[in-house]
């Protein structure tokens, strides 16, 4: 006896399916695409405009002071406040900013020259470079999906995805390599490689081109795109192709970029060693503390939370899924070859005299050659690289955000369309009703109980909020699924979907309104009330110790950076004497969330200075006399 999957439809629903057998899913015109794009990024600007005027914060400081340079002198040379620098020395005030080659330093440099150098300036480059990587997240869709009838769809729905994510609008306000001239080029690649990819050298060397403009703007997350090529040709069989092409790209453009770089370094007279000085102490670090912080469980779980709580929770399961489906693909299809060369051998075995026919070469792996309906061979490159860059990245953030999980968004956004490509067809009339009603819901849930108050929450707390309440909501969708539309992959790829938009949108609204940094050190405050308050002790010409986010912004910019200050006494175990390299330090501005670095500070400055003031985050002490 058979088993039917379903039990038969009640007479009231079989209408809506027979409606929904004669429906497909609606197509939208390329013109389509490009309007709801650039409706997406004016709803971006309008979210973010009360945030692009923000006070500098952290590192965003050192690469504002590179850029000053840059517009005024055309070198990444400027007062970093005796800053560490790659070798270790805290010594020097004067430094290169060549932490990585200069492309965004340069980028954001001509940007300050042509419309003036402020908070404002700054972070419109980055959301323009965000709007041109959601641009390309659209066009890579669209070509993994080049035979399917809703591919421009589909393509606004990665682009939203990409979007509208805390990550990504706050890597987007952010003064930093990753989430501006890094996705674009990374972006690029990718599109050009799956629009070229069954070309010839040409296709190549422009690629490798590409390439060696990538490396100018960083020397590490590049080479995951040549690891994912690799991986993307070896589930097709063709792991030598593979292998060539990884080769090919990674080895030209890096003969590009070396005498690029050495003829620029000579022009602009400028070390030519320090952004490999500073990859090796990276390297270093990462082989070091990176590889011991894994060690147990509870930590690989502490390195999890930062991009769970950015990302959220939605797009991780998208992931995860999509995953695992493309695997029992690959094994079905593996299964399938080893049953044809069973098949073959047994038949010679029977017929021993009987010459077998030409067969293909037995390549298990090989993926479906036509897949532009549900854009079978792109999602496996794009698999590749968001799980190299989140997995490499996993124990790297910097002032407690993300920063560098960034690069993992345009392609796990795409991953997204891409699966639901796969799963979403045809659409129902009730399904069409429920929907919209679903996602106001979850917006109203969002908006008014979740907000953004569980992005700093250091636990797996922050989940339940975000996946139980969201489920219940979504469960009548889901049971409308199943029992009228008779499918429930549709549902469990559109309903996270919604819900990371929702959630996004929420978050984001709530951030705008906000006083504070929402991106390194969420929810740092005090600091223009100490800078003002420090402003009226300071002597003109002296030299102080402070936390930089508030030395740029004060009129004496002599000052000692605190990072350096923690470099002297737990790396070099050295004391502080109460001068710098011979310049005798009376005010102290120090940033004091760390109650372990508080204190170690305190114990520090104890009998030689008091504290005068302690505004939020941060406190101001001066030298008693005679000290």
């Amino acid at each position: 006896m058979v088993v039917a999957p379903f039990p038969p439809l009640p007479r009231w629903a079989r209408p809506a399916l027979r409606w929904q057998q004669r429906r497909a899913v609606p197509s939208l015109a390329p013109l389509g695409l490009a309007t709801g794009i650039l409706l997406a990024v004016a709803a971006v600007l309008v979210l973010l405009w009360p945030m692009l005027g923000k006070r500098y914060v952290y590192d965003e400081v050192s690469f504002a002071q590179m850029a000053r340079a840059v517009a005024e002198t055309g070198v990444p040379y400027a007062n970093v406040g005796f800053m560490i620098d790659h070798k270790g020395r805290i010594d020097q005030q004067f430094q290169y900013g060549l932490w990585h080659p200069p492309l965004y330093i340069y980028a954001l440099g001509l940007t300050f020259k042509l419309f003036g150098a402020s908070e404002t300036v700054a972070r419109l480059f980055g959301v323009g470079t965000t709007a041109l990587t959601a641009l390309l997240v659209a066009l890579t869709v669209r070509t993994g999906l080049a035979a399917h009838p809703q591919r421009d769809g589909f393509a606004l729905w990665a682009a939203l995805l990409y979007l509208f994510n805390p990550l990504t609008l706050q890597s987007a306000l952010l003064l930093d390599i990753d989430g501006t001239v890094l996705t674009v080029l990374l972006m690029l690649l990718v599109w050009l490689f799956l629009c070229w990819r069954d070309r010839g050298w040409g296709a190549r060397l422009a690629l490798a081109v590409l390439f060696a403009v990538a490396l100018f703007a960083k020397m590490t997350t590049p080479f995951f795109f040549l690891g994912a090529i690799v991986v993307y040709r070896l589930v097709q069989g063709r792991l030598e192709r593979g292998l060539a092409e990884a080769l090919t790209i990674g080895g030209l453009g890096a003969a590009l970029f070396l005498p690029s770089w050495w003829l620029l370094c000579q022009l602009k007279e400028m070390p030519f060693e320090m952004p490999f000085e500073v990859l090796a102490r990276e390297f270093e670090d990462a082989a070091g503390y990176g590889l011991r912080s894994l060690r147990t469980f509870e930590a690989l779980q502490w390195a999890a939370q930062p991009p769970l709580r950015w990302m959220g929770p939605y797009l991780p399961l998208l992931l995860l899924g999509t995953t695992l489906v493309r695997v029992v693909d690959h094994l079905r299809e593996f299964g399938a070859a080893l049953a044809t060369a069973a098949s073959q051998l047994r038949r010679s075995l029977r017929h021993p005299g009987v010459r077998p026919r030409a067969a293909a070469p037995l390549r298990p792996w090989r993926t479906p050659p036509a897949d532009g309906r549900t854009g079978g061979q792109a999602i496996d490159l794009l698999l590749a690289l968001a799980w190299a860059c989140l997995v490499v990245y996993l124990v790297k953030t910097a002032g407690e955000f993300p920063k560098y999980h960034i690069a993992a968004m345009p392609p796990l956004a795409a991953v997204a369309a891409l699966l639901g490509a796969r799963l979403f067809r045809q659409v129902n009339p009730l399904e069409v009703l429920l929907h919209p009603l679903v996602v106001a819901v979850l917006g109203g849930y969002f908006f008014f109980e979740v907000g953004a108050r569980h992005i700093n929450v250091w636990s797996f707390d922050f989940l339940p909020p975000l996946l139980l309440p969201p489920a219940v909501i979504a469960f009548p969708a889901l049971a409308v699924g199943v029992i009228v539309a008779r499918r429930l992959g549709p549902q469990l790829v559109l309903l996270p979907a919604a819900a990371s938009l929702t959630w996004a949108l929420a978050v984001t609204w709530e951030q705008s309104q906000s006083p504070y940094s929402t991106n390194y050190f969420y929810g740092l405050a005090g600091g223009p009330e100490i800078g003002a308050l420090a402003e009226q002790i300071l002597q003109p010409g002296e030299f102080y110790l402070a936390w930089k986010d508030v030395a740029y912004y004060l009129s004496n910019q002599n000052y000692v950076d605190q990072d350096s200050l923690w470099h002297l006494l737990n790396v070099d175990r050295g004391r502080f004497t109460g001068d710098w390299f011979g310049r005798p330090i009376r005010v102290i501005i120090i940033f004091g969330r760390d109650p372990f670095l508080r204190e170690q500070f305190y114990a520090e400055f104890a009998g030689r200075y008091e504290v005068r003031a302690v505004i939020g985050d941060f406190a101001l002490l001066t030298r008693l006399p005679g000290r």
